[in-house]
């Protein structure tokens, strides 16, 4: 029984700490990335899309939400978040980047219920390789 107890605390306590900000500041680090980068970390995507100009749409699909022959009273009641309909299923979180011809990522972004991320986990999806800027050093011993 404690050990039950302490895993829904623990559970609870982890949830609370999963926020949307963090998952979208996760995704929005690939802005700028080379996709074969992003193909490293994330995996391939569920679905490929070439639009007219050019770019091509990369989209990584989290679990469904419902199946499709649930009905509409089985959805989230929150009125502020988009549920898009993929393949007959409702996502828990849609991902979605955008690549240039030059394989760079001009665009990243997510919607639906599930796009959470605890500071773990969002460290895990962010891009490590991302450059930091460089800082520069001034020497006290420089003579005028």
């Amino acid at each position: 029984m404690k050990r039950a107890s302490l895993f829904l605390i623990l559970s609870a306590f982890l949830a609370a700490c999963s926020t949307p900000e963090k998952y979208h500041s996760a995704v929005e680090s690939w802005q700028g990335a080379n996709l074969q980068d992003l193909f490293s970390s994330w995996g391939y995507p569920d679905k490929m899309e070439k639009r007219d100009n050019g770019t091509m749409r990369y989209i990584y699909v989290g679990k469904p939400l419902v199946q499709s022959n649930a009905s509409a009273d089985q959805l989230p009641a929150d009125s502020q978040t988009a549920v898009v309909k993929i393949n007959g299923d409702y996502p828990l979180c849609q991902t979605v980047f955008i690549a240039n011809s030059s394989n760079r990522i001009i665009n990243a972004t997510s919607e639906g219920v599930g796009c959470t991320a605890t500071d773990l986990y969002a460290r895990s999806i962010s891009n490590r390789l991302k450059t930091k800027p460089k800082h520069t050093i001034v020497s006290d011993l420089a003579a005028p």
